[in-house]
Parts: structure tokens; C-alpha cells; sequence
């Protein structure tokens, strides 16, 4: 069963239209709907024609928009999806310039299946559709000087469910289809752009048909595109690299046409997940408007976190054998983009890395190969936190030595075991935005409140954003926590703290918002060999997406077997966030909670 879920937001509007389309797609390429049609249409031209995908027209009927608004200004670009089930956006942007004196839609899409022989290719074949005829700007497909080859044009999703559109809303408009693979060379990239420039007018229409995140759950493919759809309204080309996105290329490129020719203002229409519930796997879009202008959107900063994880003791011996990857398998996706997709990636190191470890002088006293630090940083981790009761465990030379490892691997490190200063904070450029990482252990440590609200406080003089992770509670308390952990993280919060995570209980306990800053009292156990209930083999990760005037909090529950995670079902994620949010004293039972930016004192 195939679930839609969008949430709308208006936006702006444009005259030419280019089409880029993008994406991992969870459907089998089309099969043939029919052989090419020769047709004359007068005695000087005759055209190959194809066919949009599902050529009934009860099919799309479905998509088009109850009530259509136009868009206030002049839109000259925009990004929609490819994906079948999400034909509804594409036809919110279609609908919304329908008014405008459009005369060519340039729609760039990604050769997913590599079906041109070529790395870029376009086509002049027409194209029949159940809302009439679209017929190619054979002059701008000339100029372009690229290859034509109108064969991997016949059933390319990123052409064939948006031309329907076109003739629809922008019945005059012509077309000017480009696809492009991955392995296109730089010198291509720029000649296309170069021309692009000179062709693209006051009449064209640019878009980007993309589909974002895929292959991972509603949650994290919601979490991912608050990445990805910052990149594209903030402009941030490199952001866009690093993105879950398999053509990123193609985004890249259709930035900077747009940047050249100073269409950088930006709306967000809609967005969504297109969701397949009997898998829990979700294929994320989003529809965006550009229009000429000079204000580009301040990106958002995004930051993946998970809790306690020990790589030592059973898990190295009977789990992995110091070879990390099997940790991961059941949660990566296909292509690991779990680990693509935010700008920070981060969970609590509970041990040290130390290549000699140290007689046993404690009864629980833990140790990781020095191989696990690249491991981490290959997989995509990108920092850990060292406050918390088990730094210590091979004495200050284990600790000394575990940064070493982490630096040395590309890693940071933030925090401390036993004190509260400034030395133990790191700050993390992304953007424009600077994130101070903050890590406070009041185990078994003697908690000097004073001095960590002051870590706190001086690190927000020197950040944008202060997230804390905090190592405390009670062991084994389900689902609730104590009056102190709660006092703690309100003096932080106090203090100028964005974001508080907390960790050490071995279980789940709830998340609280106080003066608008999320408060996580544990995330439970990421990676640990405590294979001896089912509350302590569970956990959730959880994503922050910082914005101007919000935070959006996405939580991602997993459970373990042999401290190797799995995301839940469809159901059993249901029922974690209902019993977690009635912990949590909240009416709404989401995985997606929107927290107003909270006022500054």
C-alpha cells in the first residue's frame, strides 16, 4: 500500500521552465507503451512522437489541483519530483505558472538507468499526452549542440510524467528535454551551462525534476530533505554533494544557471514522503519556486545523533570482530545514506581507543581497537562525545590516546569525564553557521551546575547553535527520568543551550521543550552488548534541523539484536511513538515535531 503525505507551504513564480530530474527510484523502469509514431503535422515539419507516462487521462485527473493560485511574481525555475505517486506536486508548479507567457520548458532530468549512450543527451521527438500535443523547441535543441538521441527519451520517468503538465497548463510552451549521467566531465558541464545561459529568457521555464531522499523511513527521509532542500534555496552547491541525492551533479548544475542569471529568490511550495507502508520505506520531494532576486535563504543546520555506543567487550569479540560494517547493515540503506545527508553526525564514545590496553582495575573497564577509529570516519561519523564515565578506563593515557585516534581519523571529539571547561568544547563551521559541541558526565563526577551553565553561556558568545550532550540519570529508568536530570537541563537551556542529549540510563526515557529547545533525557543504547532485555535494546536517534525562526525534532527508533540495530516496522513505530509521547506529556504523537524558535531574552 502506497501512502502520500505532503505538507504545503506557497510560494512564487517564473516564465521558462527547465525540468531536472534526479533521484533513486523504487519502481521498474517503464515497459513500452508504443512504437515511435511518424506524423506529419505539416508539409515542412514531421515529428517522432511518444508517449507520457499512463496515457489515460483518469490517471492524472487524480493529480490536478482542487483550486489553482497563481503565482505572485514571475517564476523563472522550480524543482519538482519525478516519482509517479507525487504527480500531485509537479502539478502544484505547473498550475501556478499557467498564467504566464511561457514559450519553453527545459527539463533537465538524471539518466538513472543509463539508457543514452552519451553522459548528456537531449531530444526532438513530440510528445501525446491526455491533455493534448508537445512539440520540441527544435531551434533551442540545435543551439544546444548536444547529442541528440531520441531513443532514451521513450519511457525516461523524468521527461515522460511531467509533459502531461506542460500541455495542460502551459499549452503554448514548447520543449527542450536534457538528461544527464553521472560520469559527465567537467569541460560538458560547463559548455551546457555556458549555453544554458545564453538561452534561457524571460520566457523559459527552468526545472529541476528531482526526487529527494529514498530508500530509508518517512522519518529520516524527512529529516534528509530538510538537508537537501536547504541546499537548493540557500545555494549551497558543495551541501549538495553531500546530499542523499544520486545526481547531485545535475543539482549542482542547475544551481548555477540559476545563480548566473540572478534567480536565487525561493519558496517552498510543498514537500512530503510518498511511503510505502508495508516496507516503512518512504521516497521523499519537494516542489520549489525560484524567481529573479538577490536574497538567498540562510541554510539550515542539521545534526544526527545517536546514543551510548560500546565497541568493546562482546561486541568486538562475538559481534564484529573490529570489522564495523556488520553494525550497520540493517540501517545504512542500500547506497549508506544514512550516513549522507546532515551536517553533523555524532553519538557518545562510551570507551576509549588505545592500542595497549591496561590490566583490569575496575569492574567494568572498557577498550576499542585504534582500527575502529577510520571505521567510524569511513562509515561517516563525524564527531563523539567524551563526557561520560567510561573515558577514563584506560587511565589518562587511553584518553589521550583515543583523540589522537579520532583526530588522526578526521574525527572530533568534545567533552570530558571529570571537568566543566571551555578547553573541552568544539566549535564546527557549516555554512555560514557556527555549532559549539558541549559535552558535561555527572555520574560519576560531582556536578558543579555553576560551571557548566558558564561553559554553556561562553560558547553561545562564540556559536550560532550549543548542543549538549549530557551523560546522567539513573540506569534502567524506562521511560521517565529524575527531577534533577530535568533541573540540569533547564539551567542549561538557561544558559543559552539549543539543543540538550542525553544518554547513560541504558534505556529509553523521554523528550520535554522548555523555552523552545528540545530536551532528550535518553536516547538509550546505539551499539552496546546488553543483551538482556528488550528495554535495553532499544533506542531512537534523533535529528535536529535548525532553522531562523524553528527547530524541527525528527526521532528515528530502532531496536537491537546483538547490538545490531534495525528501524522498526510500519506498526511497531507506531506504537513506539505513542507510548514515548505519552511519556513525553505531549498530545501529538509524530515523529516530526516543529518547535517555534523561542524568544531571545
Amino acid at each position: 500500500m502506497v501512502k502520500k503525505i505532503s505538507i504545503g507551504f506557497l510560494i512564487g513564480s517564473t516564465a521558462v521552465l527547465v525540468v531536472l530530474i534526479a533521484g533513486v527510484v523504487a519502481y521498474q523502469p517503464l515497459k513500452k507503451i508504443a512504437l515511435p509514431i511518424q506524423s506529419t503535422l505539416s508539409m515542412k515539419e514531421s515529428y517522432t512522437w511518444f508517449h507520457s507516462y499512463k496515457p489515460e487521462k483518469e490517471y492524472w485527473e487524480q493529480f490536478v489541483p482542487g483550486s489553482v493560485l497563481p503565482a505572485s511574481s514571475s517564476v523563472q525555475a522550480g524543482v519538482v519530483p519525478h516519482h509517479p505517486d507525487a504527480s500531485f506536486a509537479s502539478a502544484e508548479l505547473f498550475s501556478s505558472v499557467s498564467h504566464q507567457p511561457v514559450e519553453t520548458v527545459i527539463v533537465l532530468g538524471f539518466d538513472y538507468f543509463s539508457r543514452a549512450s552519451q553522459p548528456i543527451a537531449t531530444a526532438n521527438v513530440a510528445w501525446k499526452t491526455p491533455f493534448g500535443e508537445v512539440y520540441p523547441d527544435k531551434k533551442i535543441v540545435k543551439k544546444l549542440g548536444i547529442p541528440i538521441e531520441n531513443e532514451a527519451f521513450e519511457n525516461e520517468q523524468s521527461i515522460t510524467t511531467q509533459v502531461p503538465w506542460i500541455a495542460k497548463y502551459l499549452t503554448d510552451a514548447k520543449i527542450v528535454p536534457i538528461i544527464i549521467q553521472e560520469n559527465i566531465s567537467a569541460k560538458d558541464i560547463q559548455t551546457l551551462k555556458t549555453r544554458m545561459n545564453e538561452l534561457v529568457d524571460e520566457k523559459t521555464l527552468v526545472v529541476l525534476s528531482m526526487n529527494l531522499s529514498s530508500g530509508l523511513t518517512p522519518a529520516l527521509a524527512a529529516f534528509h530533505d530538510d538537508y537537501t532542500i536547504s541546499a537548493l534555496q540557500s545555494f549551497e552547491k558543495e551541501f549538495i554533494s553531500t546530499s542523499e541525492s544520486e545526481a547531485a551533479v545535475l543539482a549542482e548544475l542547475f544551481l548555477s544557471i540559476l545563480e548566473e542569471k540572478g534567480i536565487v529568490e525561493s519558496e517552498l511550495v510543498s514537500r512530503g514522503e510518498i511511503t510505502n507502508t508495508d516496507t516503512n520505506v518512504a521516497t521523499g520531494y519537494g516542489v520549489v519556486r525560484y524567481q529573479k532576486g538577490d536574497t538567498k535563504e540562510k541554510p539550515a543546520v542539521t545534526i544526527m545523533a545517536f546514543g551510548d555506543m560500546m565497541l568493546g567487550r562482546s561486541v568486538e569479540t562475538d559481534v564484529t570482530e573490529n570489522d564495523l560494517s556488520v553494525l550497520f547493515e540493517n540501517i545504512k540503506g542500500k547506497k549508506d545514506q544514512l550516513f549522507r545527508g546532515q551536517d553533523f553526525l555524532i553519538a557518545n564514545l562510551e570507551g576509549p581507543i588505545i592500542q595497549s590496553r591496561l590490566p583490569k582495575f575496575k569492574t567494568i573497564q572498557f577498550g576499542f581497537d585504534p582500527v575502529v577509529a577510520p571505521q567510524l570516519a569511513d562509515i561517516g561519523f563525524d564527531g563523539f562525545s567524551l563526557a561520560n564515565n567510561h573515558a577514563l578506563d584506560q587511565k589518562i593515557k587511553g584518553l589521550e590516546e583515543t583523540k589522537m585516534h579520532l583526530e588522526e581519523s578526521g574525527l572530533f571529539w568534545f567533552g570530558d569525564q571529570t571537568k566543566e571547561n571551555l578547553e573541552f568544547v568544539r566549535y564546527q563551521e557549516t555554512g555560514d553557521s557556527t555549532v559549539a559541541f558541549v559535552g558535561f558526565n555527572v555520574t560519576d563526577n560531582p556536578a558543579r551546575t555553576e560551571a557548566m551553565a558558564d561553559v554553556v553561556k561562553q560558547a553561545k558568545e562564540n556559536a550560532d547553535l550549543v548542543v549538549v550532550m549530557m551523560h546522567w540519570g539513573a540506569e534502567y529508568q524506562h521511560l521517565s527520568y529524575s527531577i534533577r536530570q530535568q533541573e540540569y537541563a533547564r539551567e542549561l537551556v538557561d544558559a543559552g543551550a539549543d539543543a540538550v542529549i542525553g544518554g547513560h540510563p541504558h534505556v529509553v526515557q523521554p523528550m520535554e521543550v522548555y523555552k523552545g529547545v528540545p530536551i532528550f533525557y535518553s536516547l538509550g543504547n546505539f551499539i552496546f552488548d546488553q543483551w538482556f532485555s528488550e528495554e535495553t535494546e532499544e533506542g531512537f536517534g534523533v535529528g535536529l534541523s535548525f532553522y531562523t525562526n524553528k527547530t524541527i525534532v525528527s526521532l528515528f527508533p530502532y531496536e537491537t539484536e546483538l547490538s545490531v540495530p534495525r528501524w522498526l516496522s510500519h506498526e511497531e513505530e507506531q506504537a513506539w511513538i505513542e507510548s514515548f509521547m505519552e511519556a513525553s506529556d505531549s498530545e501529538e504523537s509524530t515523529l516530526r515535531v516543529s518547535i517555534p524558535k523561542r524568544l531571545q531574552e
